[in-house]
């Protein structure tokens, strides 16, 4: 579940131009970066980028790219240990006091459609802004506190559009799921502090999934009006009606809270709006079968992290 990690390790008792050697000697110079106090030169490996100074390493990259040399196999929680020993491995420093600055948690489903007819179906959660870019090939929703949750076509990211193409005709279709926590991770579990050594435990690994889990379950889905649900009775049940079927039709009255306030609505009737869009209750609708096959491959996803950990969950 783990992918990308970011982490800052302090090099108050490190040799510096030890470790200045080794890295010249492993990674692929990059450049050099001047800063207004400070500077540091900038190393890559595989996907990674290292940055290192006389006081500090920096690093962030894939764990699962690091493991098994691509990042579109799954790695369990095991493999995902191993993945961060090899890190320190190839660092030749333990990491254990570092600082986990961003930790991105994803996992890759196999649907039985092209990912972006489920892209299409997901609604706006409560909190977050919606941003959709290539035709629905990535679905991103970002809060102010940087927490943010993606969906995109894996295969479209991964392959060349000759590779692309052969995988669609075969029916092999990826659709990948990451919560990506880029600020205050451990603010965001309630933890002092989080450190890198913390992610070799199987307590924050249940967590984070735990975390993973509960931020798909926010998701809306997203349909049509139906006009089942829309009421003719009067003019003003039909206009009230049509309004609340379109409002959580399009993810919610967070969508549109949100869009008045971008829009920059007069305080007035942002107040009228918002007072309109609370008192509404969310209709009553038969779930897809896209909203319905994401769910069961998430839930499995989900079991078998816990299941890795000897904690067994019932439907």
């Amino acid at each position: 579940m783990y992918c990308t990690v970011k982490f800052c390790k302090s090099l108050k008792n490190e040799n510096y131009e030890k470790l200045l050697n080794l890295f010249s000697q492993k990674f692929s110079f990059r450049c050099n970066n001047q800063y207004l106090k400070a500077s540091s030169i900038n190393f890559t490996y595989q996907g990674w980028n290292f940055w290192l100074n006389e006081n500090k390493l920096k690093g962030i990259g894939s764990l699962t790219k690091l493991y098994f040399g691509d990042n579109v196999q799954n790695a369990s929680f095991s493999q995902i240990k191993q993945a961060l020993a090899q890190v320190e491995s190839l660092v030749e420093l333990s990491l254990n006091d570092a600082i986990i600055q961003r930790l991105d948690i994803g996992y890759t489903l196999s649907l039985s459609e092209e990912p972006s007819k489920y892209l299409k179906i997901l609604g706006t959660p409560s909190g977050y802004k919606r941003h959709i870019s290539g035709d629905y090939e990535t679905c991103h929703f970002e809060k102010k506190e940087k927490n943010d949750l993606k969906f995109y076509d894996k295969n479209l990211e991964s392959f060349s559009t000759k590779d692309y193409q052969k995988l669609y005709k075969e029916g092999n279709h990826r659709l990948r799921f990451e919560l990506e926590i880029q600020k205050n991770v451990s603010k965001f579990l309630k933890l002092p502090c989080l450190t890198w050594g913390n992610l070799y435990e199987k307590g924050i690994y249940n967590q984070l999934t735990e975390c993973w889990y509960n931020e798909f379950l926010t998701i809306p889905e997203l349909l049509g009006v139906d006009l089942l649900n829309v009421d003719y009775s009067s003019l003003k049940n039909f206009k009230n009606s049509l309004a609340q079927e379109s409002i959580f039709r399009n993810g919610g009255i967070h969508v549109f809270q949100n869009a008045a306030h971008k829009k920059n609505v007069d305080k007035h009737s942002r107040h009228n709006i918002n007072g309109f869009l609370n008192q509404l209750e969310p209709p009553k609708y038969q779930q897809s079968k896209y909203k319905s096959e994401l769910d069961e491959k998430i839930w499995l996803a989900y079991k078998d992290a816990k299941s890795e950990l000897g904690i067994m969950l019932n439907i």
